[in-house]
């Protein structure tokens, strides 16, 4: 593992042996040789199925070991050279990859290079697919391997292969124009079933939630049915991140906004389509209110949440 270190068994040497081992792995093949050693723990690709969570596979392994909890990232400082999140995601996905759960190919030739940076590559993507809503892959062992370090750190990305990915917009994101959001958003409502009770720390009961496969208005795909004691909107409209470091861009606040402002033009203050420097990042957002001939309308921010509220006409 450590070239040359033998000869110079110094701090120098050290570096020196460290920086050429890191050369090798990515260069040669040096890396099948590493995980040859690792999966000498008692885990290779032949222990892995559909049906059992990897990490659970290789965390078992250690134990007919005597080691209990099995962390990669004890080893390291995970806040120095990148973002304690990014570190969190490649740590793990390498970790998949050492122990033979769909494990890349390692092989140079004068024709074709895989080498240990392909698996460092493929781990990169993943962290940075981990802003996002979805993450399109054609690669079958880099799909499987961040659809698992996902569902481990609590990560909601969607990850799908091209084909899937067709198959999800054909279903829940083809949807145009205003009014086709709203009727989307009415047969959502008509589905008791998939809502949750939803309570305060106290206990208190908020209302109902619903978490969709769709994108309201191309942003939203959360929907609140409050109590009526802790608000009066009929429903309302919320945006659930998929990672605690997902961050909203302003052009998807513009391309939302730009929705209504085309549907219903400016709202009771005068303003219509998005005003760039009009959100800053610590502050409340007062947002858009339109009165309607159903109901009000309010988009704004609150507590760092992007919302919509819908009030109806009060009827006798």
């Amino acid at each position: 593992m450590f070239p040359g270190l033998k000869e110079d068994q110094t701090m120098n040497g050290f570096f020196k042996s460290f920086g050429q081992m890191f050369h090798n792995m990515n260069e040669t093949e040096d890396y099948k040789d590493l995980r040859n050693m690792v999966q000498q723990i008692g885990v290779n690709s032949g222990h892995f199925n559909e049906n059992k969570n990897p990490f659970d596979i290789i965390e078992n392994a250690y134990k007919k070991f005597g080691i209990e909890h099995f962390d990669v990232n004890q080893y390291f400082d995970k806040t120095k050279n990148a973002p304690e999140w990014f570190n969190d995601i490649t740590n793990e996905y390498v970790m998949l990859d050492m122990h033979g759960f769909k494990a890349d190919k390692v092989k140079v030739t004068d024709k074709e290079k895989n080498t240990f940076k392909n698996t460092t590559e493929d781990a990169s993507h993943s962290a940075f697919a981990s802003r996002c809503e979805f993450y399109i892959t054609n690669d079958d062992k880099n799909y499987h391997k961040a659809k698992a370090v996902f569902q481990k750190l609590g990560i909601y990305t969607i990850v799908l292969k091209p084909s899937e990915f067709i198959q999800y917009y054909n279903l829940f994101l083809n949807v145009k124009s205003f009014d086709d959001h709203f009727i989307s958003i009415n047969e959502e409502l008509k589905r008791i079933e998939n809502f949750q009770e939803q309570k305060y720390e106290s206990g208190e009961s908020f209302g109902w939630v619903n978490y969709t496969d769709q994108y309201f208005f191309n942003f939203f795909n959360k929907i609140l049915i409050p109590n009526s004691e802790v608000n009066y909107a009929l429903f309302i409209l919320g945006k659930e991140n998929p990672s605690r470091s997902y961050i909203i861009s302003h052009r998807e606040i513009e391309a939302m906004l730009k929705l209504f402002a085309d549907k219903l033009g400016s709202d009771i203050n005068g303003k219509s389509y998005f005003e760039l420097g009009e959100i800053n990042s610590n502050e409340n957002w007062p947002g858009r209110t339109w009165e309607t001939n159903i109901g009000q309308i309010t988009i704004k921010r609150l507590n760092g949440w992007f919302q919509m509220y819908f009030y109806p006409i009060e009827k006798n």
